[in-house]
C-alpha cells in the first residue's frame, strides 16, 4: 500500500496534468486590442543575427523605368551601378549609449544617450519609476553620476561629473535596435558597425550600410563610381513609436548632419554629367560650410 507522502505526490502529480492538458487562455490583445501594423509584424520577423559574413544577405531591386522587381543577393549591389554615379554612405559611429544606475533612493534607471551637447552635458532618453525631476542625481557604475538639469520634449538634460564620451566607451552598452531582443554580444562591437564608420557620435547604426563589405566598395570603385562620404548622428528618436494617428502630428527629434565639400562637389558634378536615374533618395542638407542648402541625389 502507498504511504501518505506516496498519496500525496501522485495526487499533486496528476494534479499538474490536468494543468497542463487544459486549453491555455488566449493571449491578451496587443496595442488596445488594436491589429499588428504591417511594421509590427515585420519586426516580429526580424533576424536576430547577420549573416556570418557581410554581404550575404538579400537583396530585393526595383527597376527604375518599369517597376520589376528582381530577387538578389547584396552582393549584386555594384552592378547596378553605373559609372559617374555617386554613392553616399554615412560615416556615422555608434556609440556605447545605454548605461544603468539607480537614483539616490534605489530605484532603477536607464540612460539611452540622444545626444551629446558638450563634454560633460547630454540629452537622454531615461526610463525611471516615477520620472525624474531637475536636480536629481542618478548613480552611475564605477563612481560616476549624473545630475538632472532640465527636460525639453520627453528627453532629460544630464550633467555628468567627468567626460561624456570616454566614460560610456569603458561602461556603456551599445544599443541594439528594440526588436533584437537578445543581450549585446562581443561580435555586436564590430558587426552593429558599419565598415567605414568613422565620427563618433550615433546611437543607432545606418542599418542598410551594415550589409557593405570593404570589398564590395573596391567593386564599385572599380565600375567608375565615386564613394563620398557625409556624417549624420542617428538619435534615439528612432527608437520612438508613431503614437498619433495623423502621421502630421508625429514628432521627429532632430539629427546633427555634416557634409563635407568634397561631398557637394562630387554629387554636383555627378549632375552635371547625367541626368538623374536610378534609385534615387532627396535629403535636404547643408552644404559643408553651412551657408547653404541643397537637395542631393544619392544614385
Amino acid at each position: 500500500a502507498l504511504t501518505w507522502s506516496q498519496r500525496e505526490a501522485l495526487k499533486k502529480a496528476e494534479e499538474a496534468a490536468k494543468r497542463a492538458a487544459a486549453p491555455k487562455p488566449a493571449a491578451p490583445p496587443v496595442a488596445g486590442d488594436k491589429p499588428l501594423t504591417w511594421a509590427q509584424k515585420q519586426a516580429l520577423r526580424a533576424a536576430q543575427a547577420p549573416p556570418p559574413q557581410r554581404g550575404a544577405s538579400r537583396l530585393l531591386a526595383l527597376g527604375a523605368a518599369d517597376s520589376t522587381l528582381r530577387d538578389l543577393g547584396f552582393a549584386d549591389f555594384p552592378m547596378l551601378l553605373q559609372p559617374g554615379d555617386v554613392l553616399v554612405r554615412n560615416n556615422t559611429r555608434v556609440v556605447a549609449a545605454r548605461i544603468q544606475g539607480h537614483k539616490s533612493t534605489g530605484g532603477a534607471v536607464e540612460i539611452l544617450l540622444e545626444r551629446v551637447l558638450g563634454e560633460q552635458t547630454f540629452t537622454a532618453q531615461v526610463r525611471a519609476s516615477k520620472g525624474t525631476r531637475v536636480g536629481q542625481l542618478i548613480v552611475l557604475p564605477e563612481g560616476a553620476s549624473a545630475q538632472v538639469v532640465g527636460h525639453e520634449e520627453g528627453l532629460v538634460q544630464l550633467q555628468l561629473d567627468r567626460p561624456v564620451l570616454p566614460y560610456l566607451a569603458a561602461h556603456g552598452a551599445l544599443p541594439l535596435p528594440p526588436y533584437i531582443t537578445r543581450t549585446p554580444s562581443l561580435d555586436d562591437q564590430e558587426r552593429y558597425q558599419t565598415v567605414y564608420a568613422q565620427a563618433l557620435g550615433a546611437v543607432a547604426a545606418p542599418t542598410a550600410g551594415l550589409h557593405f563589405s570593404d570589398h564590395l566598395f573596391r567593386e564599385c570603385v572599380a565600375r567608375g563610381v565615386t564613394v563620398a562620404d557625409v556624417t549624420l548622428h542617428v538619435g534615439a528618436g528612432t527608437f520612438q513609436p508613431i503614437r498619433t494617428e495623423d502621421l502630421e502630428q508625429h514628432r521627429l527629434h532632430a539629427e546633427w548632419l555634416s557634409v563635407p565639400a568634397a561631398t557637394v562637389a562630387a554629387i554636383e558634378s555627378a549632375r552635371a554629367q547625367r541626368s538623374g536615374g536610378g534609385h534615387r533618395h532627396d535629403r535636404r542638407s547643408q552644404s559643408g560650410d553651412g551657408s547653404q542648402q541643397w537637395q542631393t541625389d544619392a544614385l
